[in-house]
């Protein structure tokens, strides 16, 4: 672990030392923690545009289409609120169930968009 004074001392006598003195255990330097973060960090941002694209695309229709039903009379039709409010929950649940499920689709559309290739059977 690196202990705090000797990181204060790095920056202030040599700023271009500090990336030295936070280089991990195995001698990686700074900036390459800095791009494996940073590479982390794109694919969690792809893999959740994905997952709103499959929310949007798949799941959504689904929840609205059982909104739009003809078989709504007046002791069960929706009222003013629920015809405002019922896209942004159906929003949600869509989103939550993406998230809650774990879909192997999201993961494919992220290594798509990545470009990975699938070394896999």
């Amino acid at each position: 672990m690196i202990e705090a004074s000797s990181m204060i001392s790095a920056m202030s006598t040599d700023p271009a030392s500090f990336g030295a003195v936070l280089a991990d255990r195995s001698g990686d330097a700074f900036s390459a923690v800095l791009t494996r973060a940073a590479g982390s960090q794109e694919r969690e941002a792809v893999r959740e545009a994905a997952a709103q694209l499959v929310s949007s695309t798949f799941i959504l229709p689904v929840l609205q289409s059982i909104h739009d039903s003809p078989f709504l009379e007046p002791p069960f039709a929706p009222g003013y609120a629920q015809k405002r409010f019922q896209p942004l929950l159906d929003q949600y649940i869509a989103d939550r169930l993406t998230s809650a499920a774990r879909l192997p689709l999201i993961d494919v559309i992220t290594d798509r968009l990545l470009g990975a290739e699938e070394t896999g059977p």
